[in-house]
């Protein structure tokens, strides 16, 4: 009997690749990928950036995988052959980049296959997540993340009700085109006093960090208009 492997990948800087990452992903015989073409253009890059590491664990780079894409919208049709494959043999499930389930595809599956008795383990990656949130310099005792935000303020404050924003540092995600909106709405709600760390770009060349109280924060993506994908960190203090 197999078993699924979450199988944690990097969030945009290559080297932050795990030895145990790299065995699963060229070895793995059957891959569920959230888009085959990404994680087939990522282990080709590997391949060709850390062949002689890759030689030197002795990792097979020329295992024959049965690559398959798996998302939220295809899970209905596809669970049941997953799960008939897991009497058999390994599944590892792969996201674009950082955590499967994690504001990413891969829930719906893990709870089904603890659902069916098989067994799950998990190949720790970096998230954006924690990285942002460390980054942020914000009160890290408590915490929540949420996910993207609602796009309409009354849904926005329905949801942030449940949170008390002074003893709660909150960790959402945002789009580049919604940043500005987000934050101006998180102002009105909260007024010029909240803390805010946005780091956008995480990891990568161009990763971009801007802290501080909201107006200045919505200040600075004025000047300079944010770009790529966005964690924010907030809290009242």
């Amino acid at each position: 009997m197999g078993k699924l492997i979450i199988l944690g990948t990097t969030i945009g800087n290559v080297e932050d690749i795990s030895i145990r990452a790299l065995r699963h992903i060229f070895e793995s015989q059957v891959v569920l990928a959230e888009d085959t073409r990404v994680f087939i253009k990522f282990k080709n890059i590997l391949k060709d950036r850390y062949l002689d590491t890759l030689e030197s664990l002795e990792i097979n780079i020329d295992t024959k995988q049965n690559i398959h894409s798996y998302r939220e919208q295809n899970h209905d049709r596809v669970v049941k052959d997953i799960l008939e494959q897991l009497k058999d043999e390994d599944v590892a499930i792969a996201t674009d980049a950082g955590m499967p389930g994690i504001s990413d595809p891969g829930f719906k599956l893990i709870r089904d296959v603890i659902e069916a008795g098989f067994e799950i383990d998990v190949v720790p990656g970096p998230t954006a997540v924690t990285s942002a949130f460390v980054l942020s310099g914000l009160p890290t005792d408590y915490y929540s993340f949420v996910g993207f935000l609602p796009r309409k303020k009354s849904k926005i404050q329905k949801l942030l009700d449940n949170y008390n924003l002074e003893q709660t540092s909150l960790i959402v995600y945002e789009s580049p085109f919604r940043v500005i909106k987000s934050l101006e709405i998180l102002k009105e709600l909260y007024g010029d006093d909240l803390s805010v760390s946005a780091v956008g770009e995480i990891t990568k060349k161009f990763q971009r960090v801007e802290r501080g109280k909201v107006a200045e924060v919505i200040s600075n993506f004025r000047k300079q208009a944010p770009k790529g994908e966005w964690v924010i960190v907030i809290r009242k203090l």
